[in-house]
Formats: structure tokens, C-alpha cells, sequence
């Protein structure tokens, strides 16, 4: 069942959205481009148990991302800007900047822990935020929610230097693939590319749990801090409720 919270005009396909789950569809300001309207399906679970990790394959693969407890798409008709994207990592190729920031960030050591809250991972994502967004505070709460709970099997992969945390990425870790929610780190190492390394060490690990897609969420070709995820190649991008191959955009 979906509920639509907004009187406004609009048409959305029936490819744009999966009904296995109740949602709705909110109308919202667009958080990328002022003046924009952003429509998206949301679907919460309400059940104690997590979404199988079979579906979530498909939610994944028809575009669908998550946040706490929440899945959501964006379907606006009028705008196709934000475009999920996705690495088939057995065709993934390293460049020679790929191998120089491997090569830069040998005394960075990862841990695979638990997605769970604790100080650190919150002192570190508040400091993040007021460099990266100018945003001075968010709750314990509203961090344990949104970055701490999820519906799916979750974990945080951080990074340490000299026992210090460094950076976090957050990894959805399902059936058939590897979603990455969200990475965030201390701002001192972003001229080591610790947020490519990021994704470079993920796909690493796609490759080592036998993982077929590595999901980087959206790419907003006209939005400054989103674009960059192309220069992960080969790529697959999904327009129009298919994947295509980057090259051939």
C-alpha cells in the first residue's frame, strides 16, 4: 500500500516503485537543488526483524537506498538528477591514482565492528559534520537513529592511525552485494583521498565475501561533492529502471 502525503500533481510510474512493502510517497524541498521539489517512496519497517537480505538485493538493484530504519527512492518525474550507481567489482579496474592513495594510506588499519553507537564514532561524525556542512549539532539520539539502527545486516568499517579513529564507512552487507550508506572522517586526512581509499578497500572486500555489486548510492553530475563517484571504472548507472553501462552514457 502506498499513502501520498501531498496534494500536488504528479504521475509516477508503476516501474518506479516495489509494493512488497507499505510506504509512502512524501513531497519534500530537495536537499540538493534549492527551489526543486523531491518526491520520494519511503517504506519503514515496523517489524522487530530485519528485511530479508533477497529483497533488499532488489530494492538495491531497482534503485532504492537506506537510511536507520527506512528505505526510500527517489522518483521525481521532472528531475533525473540523482542517479543511483554501482561497480560490478569483478570488472572494477585500478588506476595509477588508485594505487598511489593504496600506497599513501599503508598505516591506516580497518576494523570491521558492529553498526552501534558509541562517543567516539559521535565525536568524530559531529566534528565531520561542521566541516563538511556547517551543521554545529545533532543529538545523540538523532546519530543513534539515523546512523546507528538499521534494518539490515550493518557494520561500521573504521579506520584507524596510531590506534586513533580516522574515518568511518558504513556497509550494508547483503545477499548478492555491498551497499556503502555513508562515510564520514576526520578532516586533517582528507589530502590522504580517505574517502577513495574507502571505497577502494570496500571494493576489496566485495571482492574477498564473493559479492557481485558494490552500491556507492547516488551521483549528481551538476552537484559539487556527489560527482565524483564516476571516476570508479567500469560503472553501471540506473536511468529510466535499468543499469547501464557508464561508457555508454
Amino acid at each position: 500500500m502506498i499513502r501520498v502525503l501531498d496534494n500536488e500533481d504528479f504521475k509516477i510510474s508503476d516501474d518506479d516503485v516495489i509494493l512488497e512493502l507499505d510506504g509512502v510517497i512524501r513531497v519534500d524541498e530537495c536537499p540538493y537543488f534549492k527551489g526543486n521539489k523531491a518526491i520520494t517512496h519511503w517504506i519503514v519497517n515496523f517489524s522487530s526483524k530485519n528485511i530479508d537480505a533477497q529483497l533488499y538485493d532488489k530494492y538495491l538493484s531497482s534503485g532504492y537506498r537506506r537510511t536507520g530504519n527506512y528505505l526510500y527512492k527517489n522518483i521525481c518525474p521532472h528531475c533525473k538528477k540523482c542517479i543511483p550507481i554501482r561497480i560490478k567489482v569483478d570488472d572494477f579496474c585500478h588506476s595509477k591514482s588508485h594505487k598511489k592513495i593504496l600506497k599513501r594510506n599503508l598505516n591506516v588499519k580497518i576494523n570491521k565492528e558492529k553498526n552501534k553507537f558509541t562517543l567516539e564514532k559521535y565525536s568524530l561524525f559531529s566534528k565531520y559534520l561542521l566541516e563538511r556542512h556547517k551543521v554545529e549539532d545533532i543529538s545523540y539520539k538523532e546519530f543513534e537513529v539515523c546512523y546507528c539502527t538499521s534494518i539490515v545486516n550493518t557494520y561500521d568499517f573504521v579506520y584507524r592511525v596510531l590506534n586513533k579513529i580516522v574515518a568511518v564507512g558504513i556497509l550494508d552487507i547483503s545477499l548478492n552485494c555491498i551497499s556503502s550508506v555513508y562515510f564520514y572522517y576526520n578532516f586533517d586526512y582528507r589530502k590522504f583521498s580517505i574517502g577513495y581509499f574507502s571505497m577502494l578497500k570496500e571494493i576489496e572486500y566485495c571482492l574477498i565475501e564473493n559479492k557481485k555489486y558494490y552500491y556507492l548510492g547516488y551521483y549528481l553530475k551538476d552537484y559539487a561533492g556527489m560527482d565524483y563517484k564516476v571516476q570508479l571504472k567500469p560503472h553501471q548507472l540506473y536511468i529510466d529502471n535499468e543499469w547501464i553501462d557508464g561508457d555508454l552514457i
